[in-house]
């Protein structure tokens, strides 16, 4: 290619023996795409949380990187944060714009950059909050609460449950997993204490009349929905029996090791497909991903002011915590640097 602009390493400028330009480049932009996606990063941070020096020189590294391969699409070795277009500065041959289109293109790509920066800013903040380095009381509460709720929640059977429910939902009317989504978030909730366990096992305990209302409007009908409301119910009810609610009362009495505020742990979350603790900010993805469709469909009587103020706070103190692990990151480093 005679375009001396192109040789960055990131267009094709000479001829492949079997694919055209445009294929060999979407194959090279994929493999980018795949290895700067957000869960390969997460494996590769999740390997050096034990090692915070190492871990946050990655995550500089990486968020250098793939800003430059996936925003700016240039080699990480000449992009930089922010290109400054001087209207006359044109190659030969191309017109200069006049300062309304100039100005016009430009507020276009800026604002197109503060967006893909800002969803870029937010993936990292997830990434971080699930690899990062752990402080010895995190890792002592994650392990009391994986040992006594997993028991708990592999006696109701709630993976069970999560997942012929995430299988169900393409079969089941719209009415029906309006009564049973809440049951899919609760799953997620951390029990802290009795109080807790009490409040879970009372909402577990009403599945059962949710489905007897199911019941009631698919009553003489049968399909697939109907079929995938009985699963359900029969792993509810059989697992029901197993309870050992008092058993499970006096294993929280007897813990005598403080556990930190409820604010500290805002963003823990049960998984009960994998049985283990997770940090977390897929409520808020949630959460937002309806909103948006609220906006969309015109049904603003759904959004619920205080909600919206919770979750914006949740946002905050989560970008808030994320920018203050970088500050303090990059104070250790230049303390290193002064002292050699």
């Amino acid at each position: 290619d005679p375009d001396f602009n192109k040789r960055d390493s990131f267009h094709a400028t000479i001829a492949h023996p079997h694919m055209t330009a445009e294929g060999w480049t979407r194959a090279y932009e994929e493999a980018w795409r795949t290895f700067y996606s957000k869960e390969n990063l997460t494996r590769i941070l999740s390997r050096w949380s034990q090692n915070p020096t190492v871990y946050w020189n990655l995550v500089f590294t990486l968020m250098w990187y793939k800003n430059a391969a996936l925003i700016e699409k240039q080699h990480p070795m000449i992009a930089g944060f922010f290109r400054l277009k001087e209207r006359r500065t044109r190659r030969p041959g191309f017109a200069i714009d006049p300062w309304p289109v100039h100005l016009w293109k430009r507020t276009k790509e800026v604002f197109r950059l503060f967006v893909a920066w800002a969803r870029f800013l937010k993936e990292m903040e997830e990434i971080w909050l699930e690899t990062r380095p752990r402080s010895e009381m995190e890792r002592r509460v994650v392990e009391r609460i994986e040992r006594i709720q997993g028991e708990i929640w592999q006696t109701l059977r709630i993976a069970e449950w999560q997942q012929a429910y995430q299988e169900a939902k393409t079969a089941l009317p719209a009415r029906a997993r309006a009564l049973l989504d809440p049951f899919e978030d609760l799953s997620g909730r951390i029990l802290l204490g009795p109080k807790d366990l009490d409040a879970f096992l009372e909402k577990w305990g009403g599945l059962q009349g949710r489905i007897q209302q199911l019941y009631r409007r698919v009553a003489g009908e049968e399909g697939p929905a109907k079929r995938w409301i009985d699963q359900l119910s029969h792993l509810h009810r059989e697992a029901w029996q197993g309870t050992k609610a008092q058993e499970w009362r006096e294993v929280y009495a007897d813990l005598k090791e403080k556990l930190p505020s409820r604010l500290q742990l805002l963003y823990l979350k049960f998984d009960a497909l994998g049985n283990r603790v997770v940090f977390s900010r897929q409520d808020l993805k949630d959460f937002w991903a309806g909103t948006r469709a609220d906006l969309h469909e015109k049904r603003f009587w759904n959004i619920r002011p205080l909600r919206l103020i919770v979750a914006l706070w949740k946002e905050l103190r989560l970008t808030t915590a994320f920018a203050r692990g970088v500050m303090a990151s990059l104070s250790v480093s230049r303390g290193r640097v002064l002292q050699n």
